[in-house]
């Protein structure tokens, strides 16, 4: 008597009705095969966009790249991180990344950067490594990077210095407000800030991206010097030359 009561309770239960409607749901569209552009058309819907992250492996042209993007902008977490974990993929296979080096779409990545989740953060950090427009994200992120969040300040100094780690190009055209940025973030209580901090400075110092002035080389040198002497390890090592 009890087990049947119970099952009349469940089956009247509209939470339960909705979990059995969207498990039948799921279970058939798993057994099913769509074709590229269905799956690009699912985008567009609330119910079917994880769907469609979790089974797109290419992207056809930029259109359908910025149809990714839009994703990281939606309120629902796992969206963003599920669309940032594929165009992380994409922008580092060389057969798409060109639907992505557009200055649209740096945007939206370097807005990204200011996710609350971690993994968008990190995803997005790995995608701008990766874009051909190099200088570009070191522009925007250098001049919206001005913020009280601690979180936000972290992940842009790292994606900045992954980003001059790949860079090649000559960066003249921003080194001074480069410099400001980098001698605020060295004055953090964090110790994490400054260890990023650190690690541009040494990258600055060691591919030697821009026009030599003694103003610079000046201030470069003052910087390097006052976090060798940190009072964090981490902050100390980061810009230790023998690393």
């Amino acid at each position: 008597m009890y087990n049947n009561s119970f099952k009349n309770n469940i089956k009247n239960n509209p939470v339960f009705n909705d979990l059995v409607i969207k498990t039948e749901s799921a279970y058939n569209l798993n057994n099913q095969d769509f074709d590229y552009e269905k799956l690009i058309e699912f985008l567009d819907s609330e119910n079917l966009r994880h769907f469609a992250l979790l089974n797109i492996e290419k992207v056809k042209n930029q259109e359908d790249a910025q149809k990714l993007l839009f994703c990281l902008t939606q309120n629902d977490s796992r969206v963003r991180e599920l669309s940032s974990f594929l165009i992380k993929d994409l922008i580092i296979d060389l057969k798409y990344r060109h639907f992505f080096n557009y200055e649209s779409s740096i945007d939206i990545l370097v807005n990204s950067l200011k996710d609350s989740n971690p993994k968008v953060c990190k995803n997005v950090t790995l995608a701008l490594q990766h874009l051909d427009n190099k200088l570009t994200s070191i522009k925007k992120i250098v001049k919206i990077i001005k913020t009280n969040n601690q979180t936000t300040i972290y992940w842009y100094l790292h994606a900045l210095e992954n980003i001059l780690l790949l860079n090649n190009c000559d960066i003249s055209s921003i080194i001074e407000n480069l410099i400001q940025l980098i001698s605020e973030t060295s004055e953090s209580r964090e110790y994490q800030i400054r260890e990023k901090t650190a690690f541009i400075v040494k990258t600055i110092n060691q591919k030697g991206m821009y026009k030599k002035s003694s103003y610079i080389i000046d201030v470069l040198s003052k910087l390097t010097q006052k976090l060798l002497s940190d009072e964090n390890f981490y902050v100390r090592n980061a810009i230790s030359f023998t690393n």
